[in-house]
């Protein structure tokens, strides 16, 4: 985590863990979590999202998934918390040894995408480590032939994504000599599957980017609308203390960028951080950071305008977004 990201985190801890809590709440859901698993998932692609629920903890009537140990702590590579870990049996045609009937999925949410690293490359971690920690809870010893099969999903959520795209990673056998094959289930053990979900809706695309747009991106200005939304098309009910949290869960993504504007301006001249803020593509969220700033100091509404390059419509309306926390 970098230094930016260290700040930006403290700024509002308390409000940044209700928020992401909330949506590791919402993505819980079995029904959710089936539209997912259908798009992008091999095993399931032909099943019904009614099937998938079933799968999907079996043991569990319940809406939710109850999940798995979400901490994984190693002596020699620390800590990582994932965001939610759980097991789905595998429909009947794909269970060819009765050792691997289910399959370990990760789930991870991202709003921060542009960081030093490839999601890529950390869900290949993450994947790695969780394949690890089978051994000694779901085989033994040599009993390699046990392990299970593990998914790490990634949903990319940001209106800095114009398109929607969903890319995936996974063992290939390439013989460099000879016929020797081995079986897909003995290598086909690991698969990162990134899932960017655009700010603009393409005609024809999987559910499943309609229900994260509905979920996280402000596409209704009533979170209610987007509610009812939800379960016209979808069959997707939420509770009420659910649906109210949803007005905010759009915020918690654009005030990531509100904040790193604030920050930028705390830590350099007016026009130093304007210019930052152009460099970037003025976001909003960013511009709304560098306005406060500007507003706090007592900048008048035509230095604003000259330094930010803003229209005064605009800043009449980020002036009143930011009103009520002046």
């Amino acid at each position: 985590m970098s230094d930016m990201e260290e700040q930006n985190k403290k700024q509002n801890p308390k409000k940044e863990n209700k928020l992401d809590a909330l949506a590791k709440k919402i993505l819980s859901y079995k029904r959710i979590l089936a539209y997912l698993v259908q798009a992008v998932v091999e095993e399931y692609q032909d099943c019904t999202i009614e099937e998938i629920i079933r799968y999907i903890e079996p043991e569990t009537l319940e809406k939710r998934i109850k999940g798995l140990n979400t901490e994984n702590t190693t002596v020699d590579y620390g800590r990582v918390n994932y965001d939610l870990l759980f097991q789905i049996d595998l429909p009947e045609g794909k269970r060819r040894r009765d050792e691997k009937n289910y399959v370990i999925m990760n789930l991870e949410a991202q709003s921060q995408i542009k960081l030093s690293y490839q999601f890529a490359s950390r869900g290949i971690n993450y994947t790695a480590r969780i394949l690890a920690a089978q051994k000694g809870v779901h085989f033994q010893k040599s009993e390699y032939h046990k392990i299970k099969k593990v998914y790490s999903i990634w949903l990319l959520l940001s209106d800095k994504i114009p398109e929607s795209y969903i890319s995936s990673y996974s063992f290939q056998e390439k013989c460099l000599l000879g016929n020797e094959r081995v079986h897909k289930l003995d290598y086909d053990l690991q698969q990162v599957i990134m899932i960017g979900v655009g700010k603009n809706k393409k005609e024809k695309e999987q559910k499943i980017l309609d229900i994260l747009r509905l979920l996280f991106y402000k596409e209704y200005s009533n979170y209610k609308e987007r509610a009812k939304e939800l379960e016209r098309r979808y069959n997707i009910t939420l509770l009420d203390e659910e649906v109210e949290g949803m007005c905010n869960l759009h915020l918690m993504y654009e005030e990531r960028g509100y904040d790193k504007g604030i920050l930028a301006a705390m830590s350099m001249d007016n026009m130093e951080a304007m210019r930052l803020g152009e460099a970037r593509g003025e976001l909003k969220g960013e511009k709304r950071g560098m306005v406060k700033i500007l507003l706090m100091q007592n900048n008048s509404d035509k230095d604003i305008l000259e330094l930010t390059h803003i229209s005064p419509e605009e800043l009449a309306t980020l002036k009143k977004e930011l009103s009520s926390s002046l």
